[in-house]
């Protein structure tokens, strides 16, 4: 059948005393979200009892009908009346001798307050008013749970927030009982930033990332937090099987007749570039050809978890082993979120993501995060991936820091550039002018070598940037006062074996701070940095890492 539509709407969609109602026209047999919700800006929850109804006779009598819950699904049941926000998935009724229904909520009791209700067609696109609860206890919901599989994003727009905070969540536990934090874009800035952190006047979005059920939490108790209101987006069609019958053509207005159109323009082929490349869209132009064709890339991101609140602990170790790219994606991103953070004597932990190129035998480190010293995310772009995946993680100077990690993967459509980041760590050793470096290496990430900075025989360790010619290298240093600051020099091998020494040097901050390199034009299989002048005089530095970034 048709998509639903709403066929005629309200002007007001308030409700403040008994009887009051807010009415919807609709379309016979189509599927509808219903919403009740707060007025924008209120600081205080409605208290009454809503009752759903229809009409089949332009209102002339009304029907109570059973709605099913969206919003809370542990603990709600279907059923025709309401006593709180929520959403809820309608089956409109078909109509008897009309294809036009009339819905409404109605307060069949009432104390207090203002009611706001809603109604969306369940269509592809549409923009569905989420119910959301004024708070600033801890621990409460602003919003959700809700069922969110047909929503591919979550909008939310607060006004005003003072001491708050929010954080969005997601789980896939049937009980509701264990959820992760997600991350959330802020519009106003399009940056992403920690969902821990929710305290600015902003509309953020939240995107469910492969999780069943959101909910956005008070997670600190403050003093104002004024929410104006939340948007869904819905992602992927509603199944409209065994919604009612089809809507009788003859029931539709009568189009005007269409004049048959006889002349038709000949077409001429068109030989100069520049008309074809003035098209609008861009399009693709074989080469030696006078045809254009436009590019469409098929297919849809898809979401899959690869670990769920999986424990990471001792030294090293690795997580589950991955089948190739899910769903149609030939590249993959990766949010990599730790929700429980114990440290040892370790100074942080690394997370590396890796590909087998051979169904699980080798191994190769292909992306190396941030250090990890507490929960929270860190992202990895997409990149392709040319074989089975995982997470490999190593715990700095070997101690027991333990972790709870959930990795949420997104296959995208396309094809992206690679991509690949590495990081060897550094930190003060025992002898006075030693740093000890641990990072990633051709087939593992556990590679420990030590890099003297008073010694010109030391490298890092070599790292594989197949495919890339832009590279950024960086040195991070946190202290020291040498006199004679060290210099490292690029080298760059296509067998593992032989070392060719390029002519790009990096001098490293002989004092707190960090420095950088770009090349382009590199092609290689592994890159490494060595140590070609050694620091010296006053006091050694202290290097936190090297880090290498490089891209197609």
């Amino acid at each position: 059948m048709s998509p639903a539509v709403v066929l005629a709407t309200p002007t007001a969609n308030s409700m403040a005393a008994l009887n009051a109602s807010v009415q919807y026209s609709v379309q016979a047999g189509g599927s509808y979200y219903f919403t009740l919700t707060n007025p924008p800006g209120a600081t205080t929850v409605w208290s009454a009892t809503n009752t759903f109804q229809y009409s089949t006779n332009g209102g002339g009598s009304w029907i109570s009908f059973s709605v099913n819950p969206v919003a809370a699904p542990a603990s709600s049941a279907s059923g025709s009346t309401a006593t709180a926000n929520g959403l809820w998935l309608a089956e409109i009724p078909a109509g008897v001798g009309s294809q036009v229904v009339l819905v409404r909520a109605t307060l069949t009791a009432y104390t207090s307050g203002t009611v706001y209700f809603f109604v969306a067609p369940a269509n592809p696109n549409q923009k569905v008013l989420l119910p959301w609860v004024y708070t600033v206890t801890s621990a409460n919901n602003m919003v959700g749970p809700i069922e969110c599989s047909n929503f591919s994003e979550i909008d939310f727009q607060i006004s005003a927030i003072t001491t708050t905070v929010y954080t969005a969540q997601g789980t896939n536990d049937p009980t509701l009982a264990t959820w992760f934090s997600l991350p959330v874009q802020d519009l106003g800035l399009n940056t992403s930033v920690g969902a821990q952190t929710i305290t600015a006047a902003s509309t953020y979005r939240i995107q469910p990332s492969g999780f069943k059920w959101i909910r956005i939490q008070c997670t600190t108790t403050g003093t104002v937090a004024t929410v104006q209101g939340v948007c869904g987006v819905i992602g992927s069609p509603v199944n409209f099987t065994g919604f009612g019958s089809a809507i009788a053509v003859a029931s539709l207005p009568t189009l005007a007749a269409v004049t048959t159109v006889t002349t038709v323009t000949t077409v001429s082929t068109v030989t100069s570039l520049s008309q074809i490349a003035a098209s609008v869209p861009l399009m693709n132009i074989s080469n030696g050809s006078t045809n254009k064709g436009l590019g469409v890339t098929l297919g849809s991101a898809t979401t899959n978890a690869d670990y769920a609140a999986q424990s990471w602990a001792a030294v090293s170790g690795n997580g589950a082993t991955i089948a190739p790219a899910i769903g149609d994606g030939q590249s993959c991103s990766f949010a990599v979120n730790t929700t429980a953070f114990t440290a040892g004597s370790s100074t942080g932990q690394f997370v590396y993501l890796q590909e087998s190129p051979d169904n699980g035998t080798t191994w190769m480190d292909i992306w190396g995060c941030e250090a990890v010293t507490g929960t929270g995310f860190v992202r990895i772009p997409p990149v392709p991936i040319g074989g089975r995946r995982r997470m490999r993680w190593v715990q700095r100077a070997g101690a027991a820091t333990t972790s709870t990690v959930s990795v949420t993967a997104m296959g995208l459509p396309g094809l992206f550039p690679i991509q690949r980041q590495f990081f060897d760590w550094g930190t003060t050793g025992t002898a006075a002018n030693s740093i000890l470096i641990t990072g990633g290496a051709q087939t593992t990430s556990t590679s420990t070598i030590t890099s003297a900075l008073g010694t010109i025989t030391q490298t890092t360790a070599a790292y594989p940037i197949e495919g890339c010619s832009f590279l950024t290298i960086k040195a991070l240093v946190s202290g020291g006062t040498c006199t004679t600051a060290p210099v490292v020099t690029v080298q760059v091998s296509d067998d593992f074996t032989n070392w060719e020494t390029t002519t790009s040097t990096l001098t490293l901050p002989t004092v707190a701070g960090m420095t950088s390199l770009n090349i382009s034009g590199l092609l290689a299989k592994y890159v490494r940095l060595n140590l070609t002048t050694a620091q010296a005089g006053g006091t050694p530095i202290a290097l936190t890492y090297f880090s290498i970034l490089a891209r197609q």
